[in-house]
């Protein structure tokens, strides 16, 4: 049974954990590679990002991993981010799980949203509870927790992109690599918002962005390079790997 609470942080660990579990899954799905090599003419880069954006756009569903490449996504210490995995099924449907390491143990948070409505579970407890938004002010964590709400925008607002030419995925999948800079506070409309900042959340104006783009216009992988939250290293980078195009998606509500 959804047990409907406001979003109290009472004791210690469970209140780290209970905090962070938006801020994990929102600086998780951040940040290129500053291996440009020898970049070719950047003309036609702006064309790719537009056509792979419209592409994204047309699909009814999508998954997505996270992985660290470089550094550490460390919330606070003593609690590090492994990893997250999640799916999103539109028009309004999101699911993540996230994986971190704590002092002596490993835990699992899973986060469902719909429609500005967000449950997670209690990782000190059973089943799932459903967060009252409203406590984070005008900040919305969904915003940066959901690729499709950030990271897929964000193909629209890349300054000065560059074709760096082609890359084989490791599924054997041939790409062609653009980087970038996006400022990732103006896609997400959290620029200079107090609210993101007292959760934890601070983007720069401008952040190193590479993507990936196959043969169909489709997106295979982002990367992003520098801190998002206070205790991360300078040269952080994190990858997004974006799969399961268009296959069947469940995401059932906690009831």
């Amino acid at each position: 049974m959804t047990q409907r609470r406001a979003f109290s942080f009472d004791d210690t660990l469970s209140t780290r954990v209970r905090l962070l579990a938006p801020a994990a899954f929102a600086a998780a799905l951040l940040l290129p590679n500053h291996s440009p090599a020898h970049a070719q003419d950047g003309e036609g880069a702006e064309a790719l990002l537009e056509q792979a954006a419209r592409t994204m756009a047309e699909l009814e569903s999508f998954a997505f991993h996270l992985t660290t490449i470089d550094g550490e996504t460390m919330f606070v210490e003593g609690i590090t981010l492994r990893e997250v995995t999640g799916a999103v099924q539109r028009p309004d449907r999101f699911t993540a799980t996230a994986e971190f390491d704590l002092l002596v143990a490993t835990i699992e948070i899973t986060i469902v949203s719909r429609d500005g409505r967000l449950w997670f579970t209690n990782p000190f407890g059973d089943g799932f509870e459903e967060i009252d938004i409203s406590e984070f002010g005008a900040f919305d964590p969904t915003v940066v927790i959901n690729p499709d709400r950030l990271l897929l925008p964000a193909l629209s607002s890349v300054v000065d992109p560059t074709i760096v030419g082609l890359e084989t995925l490791e599924d054997g999948t041939v790409t062609t690599r653009i980087d970038g800079t996006v400022d990732l506070g103006a896609v997400a409309g959290l620029d200079g918002s107090p609210t993101a900042e007292e959760n934890g959340i601070s983007f720069p104006e401008s952040l190193p962005f590479s993507v990936w783009i196959d043969a169909d216009s489709i997106v295979r992988r982002i990367q992003i390079v520098g801190p998002i939250l206070p205790e991360e290293e300078p040269g952080i980078i994190r990858r997004v790997d974006l799969l399961a195009f268009n296959e069947p998606v469940d995401i059932p509500l906690p009831s």
